[in-house]
């Protein structure tokens, strides 16, 4: 059997999550923490649409409360599941820059961009729905770009100062 982890969507081997939940004191996961928690462990849908829906709104309540690590593990599982959705690995990009983490950040805000730049499979029979989509596709295409381009400054500028420190000490 799979379950979540402890304060995490990375699945591991062992007993159910409700069950591994149970040995595990209540203060430490919120109550709407466990609710995204059981809709994605107990989702039997083909695509894992439940299950994604589920992390993705984790995730997001995670970054929102400044919780980077946990943010970061939960898109990570996220992208795991859906590796083309350039959407999830925004959103995993902002994680790991907000827990220290640049250069995993970088990797994956590159990937965003990559994916998002992607021609989107719309469906010419929902002209409303394709445009909202591709707006949103956009959208996200701008903010993983910018953050693709501070992380990278940010990285030439820690190796300027380094250098600069070596020469200078």
């Amino acid at each position: 059997r799979v379950v979540l982890a402890k304060h995490s969507s990375t699945r591991v081997e062992g007993g159910s999550f409700l069950e591994t939940r149970r040995s595990l004191p209540l203060h430490k996961t919120s109550p709407h923490e466990l609710r995204y928690q059981y809709a994605a462990d107990f989702d039997t849908s083909e695509d894992k649409s439940v299950r994604k829906d589920a992390l993705y709104n984790l995730g997001d309540d995670q970054l929102a409360a400044g919780s980077f690590a946990q943010a970061a593990r939960t898109y990570a599982s996220l992208v795991k599941i859906d590796e083309s959705d350039g959407f999830h690995r925004l959103q995993l990009a902002k994680a790991l820059q907000g827990n220290d983490e640049p250069a995993e950040a970088l990797a994956h805000a590159k990937k965003a961009c990559e994916l998002l730049s992607a021609p989107a499979e719309l469906d010419s029979d929902e002209d409303e729905v394709d445009l909202a989509i591709d707006t949103d596709r956009q959208e996200a295409l701008k903010e993983a770009s910018v953050l693709a381009a501070e992380l990278e400054a940010a990285a030439v500028g820690a190796v300027a100062a380094l250098a600069a420190s070596q020469v200078g000490g």
